[in-house]
């Protein structure tokens, strides 16, 4: 759980000041969210929760959406 916290420590401590720096805040806003979701998906599967394929998850999305193939 440990290498989690680090590995998500070190992108954040390379890429969140350079964001700020440029005054990137769309692309801020977009990593942020990416970031969190990875988080949350790291933190469980490192807790061992059986967590779905996030294909499923996409797939489901976009039925909902109307989008499918």
């Amino acid at each position: 759980m440990i290498h989690v916290f680090i590995a998500l420590g070190l992108v954040l401590a390379f890429e969140l000041p350079y964001l700020i720096k440029t005054r990137q805040y769309q692309s801020l806003l977009v990593f942020s969210v990416i970031f969190v979701i990875t988080f949350v998906f790291a933190v469980l599967i490192a807790k061992e929760v059986r967590v779905p394929s996030s294909l499923i998850i996409i797939g489901k999305f976009f039925q909902k959406i109307g989008l499918s193939y």
